[in-house]
């Protein structure tokens, strides 16, 4: 599952442009890994990130003029973790980099890269009991950072960027506490060139036309695995539903409301465990089945979205249960009518399951068009 996700992952960014100017950059600097669990406490070592980037500034569509040409490509992430019960971590993502403010030679930009990181050494109940965080060697990358940039001549440049990089399964794999790091690097960019070719066109439509002031109702399945820490290795199912609203207010955005519903058998498993535990006459009832309310936005890129959502239960499924649930992903639209999704569903810093899904639109009303 999760390296078809990673195969998907990179194909997004890299794929959304006319590409022009090229360029490749390197940097290093140090981390810092947060204890946001005890279990962190463990192996929280002094980390030592180096990545090297190729990159290209996005031109040619509506949209990219609104994110300033950002930048946009394929990162490599090497990561020292500066402890023995982590080893080293080796990452390929891809970026987008919108541009906030700029200047003739100077500018501040946006980073935001998601990709599929190989952890050295992972959780092992005999060789490495002390790995609470990571229990897999394949695991999710998301980074987010805020670049400063410097033009020094016509090809070279340096750059200072700062931000937090997590690495987890999506609870694939037990344990799954995950890691979260704070980071700092300089580095440097040299231009390759000032032209190039367009790239994976079916993510990148020319001639798509965007309706705004539109609504649109999708109807969207979904499917998932997971496993639960208490209860071993065993994989358990996930399915849901979701009845989702959607209005497309320009050419960048949309906003969501809508009614999920999902069947979780870990979760079950889970509750009916605790409640064998805790013996006759002490069980903690919870419902089955979680219904509840949302409210999202998507932010569009051509064919691609990027999708964040939350949701309220409408009825709590037990009483210590969270009242809300985040959901984090990917979009891409093959057509007008249909979309594909894989998102990641957590309550609060905890994952609960990555969710695929295929969603159909029933209908939609529009009022204006736009390209």
């Amino acid at each position: 599952m999760s390296k078809r996700f990673g195969l998907l992952i990179l194909l997004i960014f890299s794929g959304q442009c006319l590409f022009a100017q090229r360029y490749l950059s390197l940097s290093a600097g140090p981390g810092n890994t947060l204890a946001h669990h005890e279990e962190i406490n463990a192996i929280k070592g002094n980390p030592f990130i180096m990545r090297l980037d190729y990159a290209a500034k996005l031109q040619g569509r509506a949209y990219h003029e609104r994110l300033g040409n950002p930048l946009s490509g394929l990162s490599l992430t090497f990561i020292d973790h500066g402890d023995p019960s982590t080893g080293r971590s080796y990452a390929l993502s891809t970026f987008l980099q919108p541009t906030i403010i700029s200047g003739k030679r100077h500018a501040l930009s946006g980073r935001m890269s998601v990709g599929a990181a190989y952890i050295e050494k992972p959780f092992d109940e005999a060789r490495n009991p002390l790995q609470f965080a990571i229990g897999s060697h394949l695991n999710f990358f998301v980074e987010t950072h805020l670049v400063y940039e410097a033009k020094l001549s016509e090809r070279w440049g340096m750059h200072l960027q700062g931000g937090i990089l997590h690495l987890s399964n999506a609870a694939a794999r037990q344990p799954n506490a995950g890691l979260n790091i704070l980071t700092a690097s300089v580095g440097t960019t040299y231009q390759l060139s000032s032209e190039g070719k367009p790239a994976l066109a079916f993510l990148n439509r020319k001639d798509l036309i965007t309706e705004t002031k539109t609504w649109q109702h999708f109807l969207d399945v979904s499917i998932g695995m997971k496993t639960v820490n208490r209860l071993g290795d065993s994989l358990y199912r996930a399915i849901g539903a979701s009845y989702n609203a959607q209005y497309r207010y320009g050419v960048l955005s949309s906003l969501l409301v809508g009614l999920d519903v999902d069947y979780n058998e870990g979760y079950i498993a889970e509750r009916a465990y605790l409640n064998i535990q805790r013996g006759e006459g002490n069980e903690v009832p919870f419902k089955e089945v979680r219904w509840a309310m949302l409210l999202g936005h998507e932010f569009h890129l051509n064919r691609v979205s990027l999708v964040m959502q939350m949701g309220r239960y409408i009825v709590l499924p037990f009483n210590a249960h969270s009242r809300y649930f985040q959901r984090y992903g990917l979009r891409y639209y093959p057509s007008d009518k249909l979309y594909v999704s894989a998102t990641l569903r957590t309550h609060a810093a905890k994952a609960d399951y990555m969710e695929w899904s295929i969603g159909y639109r029933l209908f939609k009303k529009s009022k204006a068009t736009q390209n």
